[in-house]
C-alpha cells in the first residue's frame, strides 16, 4: 500500500497488485486513529469474496470470485466496533463481458491497482448489534 495523499479531511491510498486492499485499510485506520470516514475506490481485483445478507436467516451468504474484474465502484464507511476501525463496504465489478456482480465486500485482492478515497468525518461513528436485523448498525 502507498499513501498517495493526505489532508486535514482526506487521505487517498494506493494498492498494488496481489494486496489486501481491506487488510490495509483497517491497518492505515488504526495506525492513523480514523474511526469515521467515508470511503470510495475504483480499480481491478484478482480476487474478490462478496456477501449478500439474509434477514430472514440473519447471515450472509459469500461467494469467491477468483477471477479479474474491473472495481467499477465501492464505497462504505469506517466505524468503531469495539475500540477498533471496522469496515462496511458494498462494491460493483464488470467482467470483460460488461456483464456485472455486486454485493458486500468481505475481502478484495488488488490486481493492477486499487485507489481508495477516505474522508474523514468530524465525529467517531460507531456500530452497535441490532438483534432484530443481526447486524452491527451505526449508533
Amino acid at each position: 500500500m502507498k499513501h498517495v495523499l493526505s489532508s486535514a479531511w482526506h487521505e487517498i491510498l494506493r494498492f498494488d497488485k496481489n494486496e489486501d486492499v481491506l487488510g490495509g485499510i483497517l491497518e492505515f485506520a488504526g495506525k492513523h486513529k480514523v474511526e469515521s470516514a467515508w470511503l470510495s475506490a475504483v480499480g481491478s481485483s484478482k480476487e474478490v469474496e462478496l456477501g449478500f445478507y439474509h434477514l430472514d436467516k440473519q447471515e450472509y451468504a459469500n461467494k469467491v470470485f477468483s477471477e479479474t474484474l474491473e472495481l467499477v465502484e465501492f464505497s462504505g464507511t469506517i466505524a468503531v466496533i469495539d475500540g477498533k476501525p471496522a469496515l462496511h463496504l458494498h462494491g460493483s465489478f464488470s467482467r470483460p463481458d460488461y456483464s456485472t456482480i455486486g454485493g458486500h465486500i468481505q475481502r478484495l485482492i488488488a490486481n493492477a491497482t486499487v485507489e481508495v478515497f477516505i474522508h474523514k468525518l468530524n465525529e467517531p461513528l460507531t456500530r452497535k448489534k441490532d438483534p432484530e436485523t443481526g447486524l452491527k448498525l451505526l449508533s
